[in-house]
C-alpha cells in the first residue's frame, strides 16, 4: 500500500537525481519520497469540477511531471485537447469578425 507508494516515489526522485546528476545537499536525502504521486483523477473528487473531465486530468498530469523534459512546454499545453473547445470559439469569433467586414 502506502509503503510501495512511498519507495516508488523515492526511486524516482533517486532517478531524476541520477539522470541529471544533481548534487544535492544530505539533508534533502530523507526528504525524497515523501509524497507519492496520486492519480489526478482521486484528487479531483466532485463530477461537477471543470477537472474532472479526462482531458484536464491530462492536461494537469502532464504539466505537474516531476521530470521537466517529461512536462508540457508552453507551446505544447497551449495546444492541449483540454483548449480545443476554446480554440474552436475564438475561430468562430474570428470568422464572425471577418463576414461582418465584408
Amino acid at each position: 500500500g502506502t509503503h510501495r507508494k512511498g519507495t516508488k516515489a523515492l526511486q524516482n526522485s533517486m532517478k531524476y537525481v541520477q539522470k541529471y546528476n544533481v548534487d544535492l545537499d544530505p539533508r534533502y536525502n530523507e526528504l525524497l519520497g515523501r509524497h507519492s504521486k496520486k492519480a489526478m483523477g482521486k484528487i479531483c473528487v466532485s463530477r461537477q469540477s471543470a477537472f474532472s473531465e479526462p482531458e484536464a486530468l491530462d492536461y494537469l498530469d502532464k504539466l505537474l511531471r516531476y521530470d521537466h523534459n517529461d512536462r508540457l512546454t508552453a507551446k505544447e499545453a497551449q495546444s492541449h485537447p483540454y483548449f480545443y473547445p476554446v480554440i474552436q470559439e475564438h475561430k468562430r469569433q474570428e470568422s464572425n469578425k471577418l463576414d461582418s467586414t465584408v
